[in-house]
């Protein structure tokens, strides 16, 4: 749930963690997904996304995340 550890496998270090075969064997519904690939293709998909989460897309969108993380904090606590 840290951020910098977040950034530091997934965008930082993301050649150093071979996850891709332990995320499809376990969560197969990925399938080749941007968790679950590697290499060129891990990057390839990550420069495709990466325009959707520059500042100016996220800030709209603030009050969604809030909404639906108090949700998950409501139905978690019950």
């Amino acid at each position: 749930s840290d951020p910098d550890m977040i950034k530091h496998v997934s965008v930082s270090n993301s050649k150093n963690y071979d996850r891709a075969q332990f995320v499809r064997t376990f969560i197969p519904s990925t399938g080749y997904g941007l968790f679950s690939s590697t290499g060129k293709d891990h990057a390839h998909q990550r420069k495709m996304i990466n325009p959707a989460f520059n500042y100016s897309n996220l800030t709209g969108m603030v009050d969604v995340f809030k909404d639906v993380t108090t949700n998950l904090v409501t139905v978690s606590s019950k």
